[in-house]
């Protein structure tokens, strides 16, 4: 039987050839040297372990990559009704290839592992990437995904920026039965010169009436080397643990027991 090649016009059939061609990569791996400084990052999770009623996770930490695939420091703090940790050391190892690569971070806790994604821009030599995504699957108990953005140490100094925060929070309630109520959390943080930080706030829990509520927390003495800071409120049990990313953004979370106070995390935005 003829080919039907031969049945069509030749331009046609060079156009059919070439969309039959392997397709190019869509750019040339950058290495593990794009992926280099500190680097802040807020996880999202579910406790999967079977008869649990709360079993949200947040995470909020800090890790520093070298450049030739090792995390050479960096702490985290994590939160939820099972177990509450704050401040653990950790190290690891990191790969890096066109879309992204994998991560593992390694603490007295155990070792969790990710796959995460990078933007999908070429870098000019020398730069490195300042945002990515990243999901848990290491087959443990916690199942958590989120983002990752690469700081500014140079932002790691005592609150003396005064002025307005916005702040922006989500996560639920404790139940030892039955179903968590969401929880939502808008308001802005007023830094103060005598170092205390005016909270006014809006909460709702689940179809509720929102609530209107104004507190102080206390800011701590310091940020570490890995953009670390904590909040505790004044005259009420509320504890908060927090990573800069540069002056403009930090990331949050609660570290009190969820049995104490409801489970939280979002972003702290500068005005």
């Amino acid at each position: 039987m003829p080919s039907i090649y031969r049945k069509l016009p030749m331009l046609v059939v060079l156009a059919l050839s070439a969309s039959l061609q392997p397709i190019t990569a869509f750019a040339e791996s950058p290495g593990v040297s794009a992926l280099k400084g500190q680097y802040a990052f807020l996880l999202k999770g579910v406790i999967t372990t079977p008869g649990i009623a709360s079993r949200a996770t947040v995470a909020v930490g800090s890790f520093t990559a070298d450049g030739q695939g090792n995390i050479t420091s960096g702490e985290m703090d994590f939160t939820s009704a099972a177990e509450t940790f704050q401040a653990v050391p950790i190290t690891g190892t990191y790969t890096l290839d066109v879309a992204g690569g994998t991560l593992n971070l390694t603490s007295t806790k155990g070792t969790q592992s990710f796959v995460y994604y990078t933007p999908q821009d070429d870098l000019s030599a020398g730069k490195t990437y300042v945002s990515g995504s990243l999901v848990e699957t290491d087959g443990g108990p916690v199942v958590s995904s989120g983002s990752f953005y690469q700081q500014d140490s140079r932002t790691f100094i005592p609150l003396v920026e005064f002025g307005n925060w916005k702040m922006a929070l989500t996560g639920e309630t404790f139940v030892s039965e039955g179903t968590p109520f969401p929880i939502f959390v808008s308001g802005n943080l007023l830094l103060s010169l005598e170092g205390n930080t005016l909270l006014n706030f809006t909460r709702r829990v689940g179809s509720g009436t929102p609530e209107t509520i104004s507190w102080y927390l206390v800011p701590g003495a310091n940020i570490d080397s890995d953009g670390r800071m904590t909040f505790a409120a004044y005259g009420f049990t509320l504890n908060m643990a927090a990573y800069v990313i540069d002056q403009l953004h930090i990331l949050a979370i609660s570290t009190d027991p969820p049995q104490i106070n409801p489970l939280m995390s979002g972003t702290i935005t500068r005005d």
